[in-house]
């Protein structure tokens, strides 16, 4: 499925849902530093390979932030993708709440994907949103239903590093 195709499906998916804007963070339910490819729904949706970045859709437009380390590959992998890139942390240019302020209307749903987000993150959202008369949503995973050959949750158990890696008992 294309980058295109994707895109399209997430919006079907989010009309059918009642959503009017989903963030896709790069993130997995513990905040890990290497995701497992199951929870690389960031990377599945817009073909954007960087360790780094957040996902925005809403039904007339898409945006990608990420840092300075991959303004470039950014750049190119999301070339005629549907996803417009926004630059992280560079004045003049929109974070991703400024962005959707300017994209959402008051009463508009902002949904998300509740076990990528840790509270504080969440806080900050919902937040915004009350601030701006948007309602806020946290139970919404398109990639559940949507990316229909996702790789399995990692199954394998958990263990202890030795010392030497961990630095400590």
């Amino acid at each position: 499925m294309s980058i295109e195709d994707k895109l399209r499906a997430v919006r079907e998916w989010m009309a059918q849902e009642g959503l009017d804007a989903l963030v896709v963070p790069t993130d997995d339910p513990h905040g890990s530093e290497y995701l497992a490819e199951h929870w690389q729904c960031r990377k599945w949706l817009t073909g954007f390979t960087g360790s780094a970045g957040t996902a925005v859709v809403t039904m007339n437009a898409a945006g990608l932030w990420t840092d300075s380390r991959y303004f470039l590959q950014a750049a190119d992998q999301l070339q005629d993708s549907g996803f417009d890139l926004h630059k992280e942390d560079i004045p003049g240019e929109a974070t991703v709440t400024e962005w959707l302020a300017e994209q959402m209307e008051e009463n508009e749903i902002l949904a998300v994907d509740g076990r990528l987000f840790s509270i504080v993150k969440a806080n900050q959202l919902e937040e915004f949103c009350c601030a701006n008369g948007f309602r806020f949503a946290t139970d919404f995973a398109p990639a559940d239903t949507i990316w229909t050959d996702r790789p399995a949750r990692p199954m394998s158990k958990a263990f202890v590093h030795d010392v030497k890696y961990a630095g400590e008992e």
